[in-house]
């Protein structure tokens, strides 16, 4: 037996030659000389993949690959080859080679990791596909030939096999690659395949483009229905580029298909095109089809489109006569369709009915106003979106907002209900036309070549209906719609109930609604004498039991306690804003007819700022609190303006939430009124609380704070912070006072004065709130930190001196108590005078005796090198030791902080940072550190992580024996450390660079 084997990059001719035996005592016939033959080379390019049952990438099954049936891409960088197949099926695939290689070589590599999280130094690898990847792998490549032409990778033979997750079963692969394999996939097949299914006769037009589908019992996307679409009935869209076209058909129904030639071909040309997939998760060489619409698709398809005729204009598609068919999920039951399309076609579909049927819907005589604008509606019982109820709105007690474009009208009804119509005509006309527009759809997901309607408002609208209009009348002057006469009716849903209505609208009506009485109801509620002050802005407030916006209670507010502004945010109202130690916000808004509030009475008021706009609106609301739907009335007794601006108002309200309880108020406000609210008290009442003495220092600045057992914010700890042991940040805004503190812990506070003082001054603030949600006409307090902080506030503040250099703090000794949500005391006391110079200290010199350090022996005598050395239990080294050489880390040093990257058959982050007072990283101790980058700035901090682990809190210190440095450039370290996660058994490390 003779055996020959070839590579694909140099194809071999085998002979094969047999020769004749000859037996004694007689002679045989000459044998025939065997024919040489030439088997077929194999191709140049090929791809054949052998999956083991069990193996997930694979999935058992094999699979072969030429560039006669998918695209093969093969990219090269240096040692990296990295293919793309896209054929029926879609792999990607990377091999790599260890880094101390710098192109593809022959020979056997094993030991791969997946790439691109292998060992740089082993090589790497990786095969995924059809939505399947491994975690992790491992694997052997063999390269058996390489060809380069100069440093240009031109063709390679390769086999790889990899396991994924650690399994024993594997996929394997055998490549061939050259770079100047011709072979290229067939065109469309010119004579088809005889019986392709084609439309029954008579089933499509003779002429006219058309869309006819034919769906088999059972087809999902059809449904088992025959549809046919012709210009006349239906928007036939055809879009096309390269050798791809798609058609979408806005109809009774919406389609959208697409059809892709092979990538071999620049245009789609006639023939048959097979074994096709889904667009555009298709294979290229073949190409791909899709049809879907009435929100169905498949998830996967198998199908063929027939191509019987088309015409390019240059390189526009001009005309296509085409069949198709696709089966969904590899089933039985399929879907034809038939096109024919031609860019000249010119069917249109027809305009409306002229004159509109008799016995269409109209009002009963008498039910509508014989001038005026007026929208009037009838709903029958069961209808969804009139709720059976019948209504009339006018100019005078509604706005109506109407917009055309083309042949689209749009109405939109302000009134107590509130309503929005759409009516479009069929996309054939430049504007509406009087007639009759029947079997309509919802808008705007109608048919676009019949037309369609909507009317939804007060939140309904159908999902699907069915309907009609009728344009009785209608003007327009020019472009512009200036009036129309329209009747209407809709059915949800595809149900009998019906919603009719009649428009009836000109541009020229003046109609407008009353604006308010000048001469108020008797009894309207006001308050009992005395109730409210003689002199100066006030709001006063009375709520019955049950009103849940002021939950039965009565407030008064004035100057002296609270901040009362009047703005007119919308045009034409006033609203009134009270900041006290309740917050509340009032609307008041006239009807549109004004453009400013004016006095009088205004009743049938509804819930600003979604009221009727021929009506007044109003709505006070407050702490959180507001009515769902008002109903009320407002009283403006008085108003003055200066311009379009008001100066003063004297106003009474009642507004009913949900028609349960009342709410009334009186507003009296005057811009000119000059009260304001106290400053602090002084002298400082005697008995507040102060520090025990010899608690505090003597000299410098500090912040001391002490907690009683329950405060949240201190959790019972008393802290005291100062210069040599945190950084202190002090920050002025005209009456407030911001305080940081970063040490140990972290705190921010707030101390806030009243509204009515330019800076703080010395003395006693009292019944606060907390910041910034306080009174601001009383000042307000917050101290929060370590991710703590009160919902709800309560105590006071003491200035017992304060300096400042014109408008700029220098000193300040302040005492505070705060009450979280009314439990026990926060107590602080600060002292700050901008001359104190205290500074924290550097690195302690000399290094402590007794630190950790490495056994003799156990570190490199020489060279550069990373040691860890872990306790059992400890949680990032778990344990372990480990070292690395200089090939396998990093140094880098910005400023005063060293960062260490460690990349060996582990990879670790180290972070070394000295006290912010240091520029650059400096010999010695640096202990009591946190984990970085939370840590106290003034200290340092450190953190070593690696291999996904890491401490959520850290205790530790570092050594650094020697350091230099080349002006700002590290040059050499030698550091020491040591971390305890969370407390826990500690990780030691040792670090030698030399640059």
């Amino acid at each position: 037996m003779f055996e020959c084997k070839s590579r694909a990059l140099l194809p071999v001719t085998c002979l094969l030659v047999a020769s004749a035996c000859g037996g004694g005592g007689g002679s045989a016939p000459a044998a025939t000389p065997p024919i040489a033959t030439t088997p077929p080379p194999p191709p140049p390019t090929s791809i054949d993949l052998t999956s083991d049952t069990g193996d997930y990438i694979g999935a058992g099954q094999s699979y072969s690959y030429t560039q006669a049936d998918a695209v093969i891409t093969v990219t090269v960088s240096d040692a990296q080859v990295s293919i793309q197949v896209a054929g029926n099926e879609s792999w990607s695939a990377d091999f790599i080679l260890p880094n101390t290689y710098t192109q593809f070589e022959v020979g056997t590599y094993t030991n791969l990791a997946r790439y691109p999280v292998h060992d740089p130094a082993v090589g790497g690898l990786s095969w995924t596909g059809e939505g399947r990847g491994c975690n992790t792998l491992t694997g052997t490549l063999t390269v058996e030939e390489v060809v380069y032409e100069g440093m240009t990778l031109v063709g390679f033979d390769l086999q790889f096999e990899q396991y994924c997750e650690g399994e024993t079963v594997a996929l394997r692969g055998d490549i061939h690659w050259d770079s100047d394999d011709a072979t290229a996939p067939p065109g469309p097949v010119v004579s088809p395949p005889a019986g392709l299914w084609s439309p029954p006769d008579g089933a499509t037009p003779v002429t006219g483009n058309f869309v006819y589908l034919e769906s088999d019992s059972g087809d999902y996307i059809g449904a088992g229905q025959d549809y046919s679409y012709t210009s006349a009935n239906a928007r036939i869209t055809v879009n096309s580029g390269n050798a791809h076209f798609s058609v979408s058909i806005d109809g009774d129904e919406r389609w959208n298909g697409d059809f892709q030639a092979m990538s071999v071909i620049d245009f789609v040309e006639a023939g048959f095109y097979d074994d096709l997939q889904r667009y555009p998760f298709h294979n290229p060489v073949k190409g791909g089809l899709s049809w879907s619409g009435e929100g169905r698709g498949c998830n996967r398809l198998t199908g063929w489109f027939m191509v019987d005729s088309v015409t390019y204009n240059g390189n526009t598609l001009a005309a296509v006569d085409l069949r198709f068919e696709q089966h969904c999920e590899g089933g039985g039951p399929a879907l034809h369709g038939a096109i024919r399309w031609d860019v000249d076609d010119d069917t249109s579909a027809p305009g409306p009915v002229v004159p509109a049927p008799a016995g269409l819907w109209e009002p009963p005589e008498g039910a509508t106003p014989t001038t005026s604008n007026y929208v009037y509606l009838e709903s029958d019982v069961g209808d969804y979106i009139g709720a059976g109820q019948t209504n009339l709105y006018t100019s005078a007690d509604a706005v109506f907002t109407v917009t055309s474009t083309a042949a689209h009208f749009k109405i939109r009804v302000d009134g107590d209900d509130e309503w929005k119509g759409s009516f479009e005509g069929m996309d054939s006309l430049l504007r509406l036309e009087v007639g009759y527009y029947g079997d309509l759809e919802r808008h705007p997901f109608h048919n676009p070549v019949k037309g369609g309607l909507s009317w939804t408002g007060e939140g309904r609208g159908c999902n699907t209906l069915t309907g009609w209009f009728v344009v009785d009348s209608v003007t327009y002057d020019g472009d512009i719609l200036s009036a129309v006469d329209l009747r209407f009716e809709q059915h949800c849903e595809g149900s009998g109930p019906a919603l009719k209505g009649e428009i009836h609208w000109d541009a020229n009506d003046t109609t407008a609604a009353p604006g308010p009485d000048p001469t108020p109801p008797a009894g309207l509620w006001e308050p009992l004498p005395g109730i409210t002050p003689a002199t100066g802005n006030y709001i006063y407030i009375e709520s019955d039991i049950g009103d849940w916006v002021g939950q039965g209670q009565n407030y008064l507010y004035t100057p002296l306690d609270s901040i009362i502004t009047a703005s007119q945010p919308m045009l034409g109202g006033v609203q009134i804003s009270v900041h006290g130690d309740e917050l509340w916000s009032g609307n008041f808004e006239p009807m549109n007819l004004l453009t400013l509030l004016e006095a009088g009475y205004y009743g049938d008021v509804q819930q600003f700022p979604t009221q009727n706009p021929t009506k007044a609106g109003l709505n006070w609301s407050g702490e959180g609190r507001a009515c769902g739907a008002i109903t009320g009335w407002l009283m403006v007794d008085s108003v003055t303006y200066s311009g379009s601006t008001v100066m003063a108002i004297d106003l009474r309200f009642e507004q009913s939430c949900d028609g349960v309880a009342m709410l009334h108020g009186e507003i009296h406000w005057d811009a000119n009124d000059t009260t304001a609210a106290p400053g602090p008290v002084l002298p400082i009442p005697a008995g507040l609380w102060e520090p025990t003495p010899g608690v505090v220092p003597t000299t410098g600045n500090y912040v001391y704070l002490e907690s009683d057992s329950g405060d949240f914010i201190g959790r019972g700890e008393n802290y005291l912070y100062t210069q040599a042991d945190s950084t202190l940040s002090f920050g002025t805004q005209g009456a407030r006072l911001t305080v940081t503190v970063a040490g140990d812990e972290n705190w921010r506070s707030d101390f806030e004065g009243m509204e009515s003082i330019p800076q703080l001054e010395v003395g006693y603030y009292g019944d606060l709130q907390g910041h910034p949600f306080h009174n601001p006409a009383k000042g307000g307090l917050s101290w929060s930190g370590e991710g703590r902080g009160c919902n709800t506030l309560t105590g006071w503040f003491a200035v017992d001196s304060v300096t400042y250099d014109g408008n700029i703090l220098s000193a300040i000794d302040l005492r505070f108590e705060q009450h979280c949500d009314g439990g026990p005391a926060l107590n602080g006391e600060i002292h700050w005078d901008a001359s104190d110079n205290t500074a924290p200290a550097g690195p302690v010199l000399p290094i402590p005796a007794g630190l950790w350090a490495p056994a003799p022996g156990i570190t490199p005598a020489t060279g550069n090198y990373v040691y860890l050395e872990s306790d059992i239990g400890d949680w990032v080294g778990q344990g372990a030791n480990y070292l690395y050489d200089d090939n396998e880390f990093s140094v880098t040093a910005p400023g005063a902080q060293l960062d260490v990257d460690v990349g060996g058959a582990e990879r670790w982050s180290g972070i070394f940072q000295a006290m912010n007072t240091l520029n650059y990283l400096e010999a010695g101790y640096y202990g009591n550190l946190q984990r970085y980058p939370l840590h106290n700035a003034v200290i340092g901090g450190l953190s070593w992580t690696g291999e996904g682990r890491g401490c959520n809190q850290l205790s530790g210190w570092f050594a650094i024996d020697s350091v230099t440095y080349n002006g700002v450039i590290l040059t050499g370290i030698d550091l020491r450390f040591e971390q305890s996660c969370d407390g826990g058994p500690p990780l030691n490390g040792e670090m030698h660079w030399r640059e």
